[in-house]
């Protein structure tokens, strides 16, 4: 007996429900792969545009002293007050932080000496009068990669150092010092380093049996930059393992100067492992220490960014390449609620997260007007967190005052 025909209505729908799932995972799957887009978590008003990641949260200056902020709420982890020097208004207190950031360090020059104090995770951990050092107000500092304290004042003929490692001075030293001139000493304290004229005294350092011993090697035609502004370590470009930047952005080491390949250096991660270069439209994440190195693709309008201090993501900044056709497509896109942000402006910068080896995994259309109403913003600085998750912004405005803000994907 022959069977009854089955329904057309069945049959068509079982071919468009075969069609619908295989679209429906494809979009599923497509919508994964795009970039994310960046919430605002925290702000908070800051008294100067300082700006430090670290490992365990963001340093910034605020009205009542030094904070590290979390990367995930933007909460206070902990805090150091203001300083106050009892010598003239020019002399002014060196501070540094590990990039841990659980090491904080600040040295005041005073009547009696310089005074060298040494904090951890906001609890002061040392203290001491370094009296022999007197009549001097450029004190400097430096929290090395390994948590230890190098500090000096700048005189003639050498600058006198010390080290500091768990809560006790462990060597006595000098460094090199040239009138008129900033030392530099390298984040792993592998060297250290002071212009002089066109050239440079570049001096390998050694730490041992209580003594630090810094031997002078001069450097042709190498100088090092020493135009730092906030956010930025003074000391930012110097890196481990004996290199450092030239004032052009060229890699140096004890031998010299080495080629660049037509790279050019933006910034330095801290800890001074790894560097953010451009070219052209073109980045890449560098170790000069290793040769380690992974590119992206930023497009024309490649401003640079900034490298985690892992090395495996980077914030680029730049204004994304569209056809006239693609433009228009999205600025009717981005009107559709809910749409909008997950779609880049063509017409708007944007800091960008690229993690090794290349891929664009979340997005941030920068939009100053919107963070701060009202607000004429003169410079901002931003960073990413360690993890990628987060970018921390600090806006400074010509009306007066900055602000901090976090982000998170």
């Amino acid at each position: 007996m022959r069977g009854l025909p089955r329904s057309p209505r069945r049959i068509n729908g079982v071919r468009l429900f075969s069609i619908l799932i295989p679209l429906a995972l494809i979009g599923y799957f497509w919508w994964q792969s795009q970039p994310k887009s960046y919430r605002l978590i925290a702000t908070s008003d800051t008294a100067a545009v300082t700006l430090i990641p670290c490992q365990d949260g963001y340093l910034t200056q605020e009205k009542s002293g030094w904070v590290l902020r979390d990367w995930e709420s933007g909460k206070e982890r902990w805090q150091v007050g203001l300083q106050k020097t009892d010598l003239s208004p020019n002399a002014h207190p060196a501070w540094s932080i590990g990039r841990r950031g659980d090491v904080f360090v600040m040295f005041l020059p005073a009547s009696s000496g310089p005074l060298l104090q040494i904090w951890k995770n906001g609890r002061l951990t040392f203290k001491t009068t370094l009296s022999t050092w007197k009549g001097n107000q450029n004190v400097r500092d430096r929290v090395l990669n390994d948590g230890r304290v190098i500090a000096w004042t700048e005189q003639p003929p050498r600058c006198p150092a010390v080290v500091v490692e768990d809560e006790k001075i462990i060597a006595h030293g000098t460094l090199p010092y040239r009138e008129g001139h900033r030392t530099f000493v390298a984040p792993d304290g592998s060297f250290a380093v002071v212009n002089d004229a066109s050239d440079i005294i570049y001096t390998p350092i050694t730490i041992a049996d209580g003594s630090l011993t810094a031997t002078e090697i001069p450097l042709k035609g190498v100088n090092v930059s020493v135009e730092k502004y906030p956010p930025y370590y003074e000391e930012g470009d110097l890196l481990v393992a004996g290199q450092g930047l030239t004032e052009s952005g060229v890699i140096f080491e004890g031998k010299g100067p080495k080629s660049s390949g037509g790279w050019e250096t933006d910034t330095v991660t801290p800890g001074g492992v790894y560097l953010l270069q451009t070219k052209g439209p073109r980045s890449r994440v560098y170790a000069p220490s290793t040769g380690e190195q992974w590119s992206y693709y930023a497009g024309e309008d490649n401003r640079g960014g900034d490298a985690t201090m892992d090395g495996r993501y980077a914030l680029s900044y730049f204004t994304p390449d569209f056809s006239p056709q693609a433009a228009r497509l999205l600025q009717w896109l981005i009107q559709i609620p809910g749409v909008g942000d997950a779609l880049p402006d063509p017409y708007t910068g944007h800091a960008g997260l690229y993690e090794r080896p290349g891929r664009l995994r979340a997005l941030l259309r920068i939009d100053l007007e919107r963070w701060w109403p009202s607000h004429d913003v003169g410079s901002y600085w931003w960073f990413p967190s360690p993890d990628g998750r987060a970018i921390v912004v600090n806006l400074e405005s010509y009306d007066g005052g900055a602000r901090c803000l976090l982000f998170r994907w």
